[in-house]
C-alpha cells in the first residue's frame, strides 16, 4: 500500500489500488499504517475472492521437490494450515511486505530466488512468468477473499 499511496499522493498515477483486509488474516496492518500517513480520497471498496497457488519455478513439477516456501507475509498466513496438514517438514521464508504475491512470482521466474523455493501467486501469475501451477487452491479458507480500496489524490475544494 504504500507505494501506491506514494505515487497517488506525489500525482505519479491518477488511481492506486491496494489491500486493506483479508477474510481469514484481517486487516492489513501495513496498509492501514500507510493510509494514516498520507492525504487521499477514496473511491470505492471492493471484495473478491482469492484463490492462492502454490507455483513452482519452470524446471518444477511436483511439489515433492520443494524445499522451501516463500511468500508474502499474508499470502502464507492464507495457506497456514495447509502448509501445516500437508507440508509440515518443509521450511516457511516471509519475505518482506514489499514483495507482494506477483513480485514474488517474478523473483521466482527471474531466477533471483533458488528454483527449489516455492511462491505463493493467482495462476494468472503463474502464466505471466512461465512458472509451473504445483497446487491450486492452497488457502485453507474455502471462501478466502480480500477487500480492496480505490484511491485517488485529494483534491483542493475551492471555497467562495
Amino acid at each position: 500500500a504504500q507505494n501506491v499511496l506514494d505515487a497517488v499522493e506525489a500525482g505519479e498515477v491518477d488511481r492506486g489500488i491496494f489491500a486493506v483486509a483479508n477474510s481469514g488474516s484481517g486487516a492489513y496492518t501495513a496498509s492501514l499504517q500507510a493510509m494514516g500517513s498520507h492525504t487521499f480520497e477514496p473511491l470505492v471498496t471492493f471484495t473478491m475472492p482469492i484463490n492462492m497457488c502454490i507455483l513452482g519455478h519452470p524446471s518444477v513439477d511436483s511439489i515433492d521437490t520443494i524445499e522451501t516456501f516463500y511468500g508474502h507475509p499474508i499470502a502464507l498466513s492464507q495457506c497456514r494450515k495447509t502448509l501445516e496438514e500437508k507440508w509440515p517438514d518443509t521450511p516457511i521464508k516471509p519475505c518482506t511486505d514489499e514483495m507482494d504475491t506477483a513480485l514474488s512470482a517474478k523473483v521466482l521466474a527471474n531466477g533471483e530466488v533458488p528454483p527449489t523455493h516455492a511462491v505463493f501467486a493467482s495462476k494468472r501469475a503463474a502464466e505471466l512468468y512461465g512458472l509451473n501451477v504445483l497446487v491450486d487452491g492452497a488457502h485453507h479458507n474455502p471462501h478466502n477473499a480480500t477487500a480492496f480500496a480505490i484511491i485517488r489524490k485529494k483534491t483542493e475544494k475551492v471555497r467562495m
